[in-house]
């Protein structure tokens, strides 16, 4: 969509045989239902016309035509004067022939919004080391999973010991209070006016200033129990989402091996679970807190921490290396061996 003030182009008095001056007046107007005067320029014939404000102030390059936006979201954009001369030749400010006007023109354009990613205080990147961002215009469905980000492989960026973290969704970092959202929660709503009781968790509300000519859109989010303000969609604006993790308790493993075979495995948390073995009639039986047991033929054992290698390097910690298993204080993965 075009607009300008396209019937008041302007009617150059010069006619045939009539003796002019070689210094040609530009009048610069705007895009008003009735059009003002924003400017003026005075160009030798052939050459280029450079507009000089008048001294009321410069010309914003906002349009005054109070046209509405087609649509939510869109805006219009100066794109440049035009007008014609008399005989309806279109005027090319690189080569003024005549006296002449010519008025603001607009397109209509549209906002969009940016986003990136961040794990802790790490921002996310390809493998050339480029952000990781996406980009939605008003009505968009985020999609974080097309934009080439492996989140089942993404852990916790300060993990404890004896602790798993999964990917629970994400927190919009404007939202002080760090409300967990998936990128299939967020929807557009839009209005005049802040609803007084937010919407639902992830609505990302768009006030729509009367559609103006020139709106600003400022943006809120929902976290639920309160608007919290994300900017202005005329400040090219930018969103970042920050990775949220659910920590819980690891189990690592208790391996019982008999003759080198594994007979069974007994689950144990870090730090919090003990392992019992006890011996009754020639069998010994190896169990947790929760009542998970293993039991085989044999009347003593010994219990091993698993040797550290470079392929089991993510199980255990290295100083654990074949050290004797405190069974009260199970620390990573380890093997009972019953003899």
């Amino acid at each position: 969509m075009v607009i300008g003030a396209t019937a008041l182009l302007s009617a150059c008095s010069f006619k045939p045989g009539e003796q002019k001056s070689n210094v040609f007046t530009v009048s610069y107007y705007d895009d008003s239902e009735t059009p003002q005067l924003v400017g003026y320029s005075y160009v030798i014939k052939g050459k280029q016309a450079n507009m000089r404000s008048l001294e009321s102030g410069e010309y914003d390059r906002l349009s005054h035509s109070n046209a509405r936006p087609s649509s939510v979201g869109k805006h219009f954009v100066f794109s440049g004067w035009a007008g014609t001369y008399d005989d309806g030749t279109e005027i090319d400010l690189n080569s003024i022939q005549d006296d002449c006007s010519v008025y603001a023109q607009f397109d209509e354009a549209e906002y969009t919004v940016s986003y990136t990613f961040k794990n802790g205080a790490i921002s996310l990147r390809d493998d050339a080391g480029n952000l990781i961002k996406g980009v939605a215009k008003f009505g968009d469905t985020f999609s974080f999973s097309s934009l080439g980000v492996n989140f089942d492989e993404l852990g916790y960026t300060v993990p404890r010991y004896g602790y798993q973290y999964e990917l629970t969704g994400f927190t919009i970092d404007s939202d002080s209070s760090k409300s967990v959202v998936t990128d299939s929660m967020i929807k557009w709503e839009s209005g005049d006016a802040l609803p007084s009781v937010p919407s639902v968790l992830g609505t990302i509300y768009v006030l729509t200033d009367g559609e103006n000519a020139n709106p600003i859109y400022t943006t809120y989010l929902s976290n639920g129990a309160e608007w919290v303000q994300l900017g202005k969609m005329s400040d090219n604006l930018k969103l970042s989402f920050s990775c949220s993790f659910d920590e819980s308790e690891k189990d690592f493993t208790v391996s019982v091996v008999k003759n080198g075979t594994l007979v069974g495995t007994v689950p144990a948390k870090y730090g919090i679970e003990e392992i019992t073995v006890s011996s009754s009639g020639g069998e010994i039986t190896v169990s947790n807190n929760r009542g998970i047991s293993v039991s085989t033929e044999g009347d003593k054992y010994i219990a091993k921490y698993i040797k550290y290698t470079k392929e089991n390097a993510d199980k255990i910690q290295e100083n654990y290396s074949e050290k004797d298993v405190e069974l009260t204080h199970i620390m990573g993965d380890c093997v009972i061996t019953i003899e």
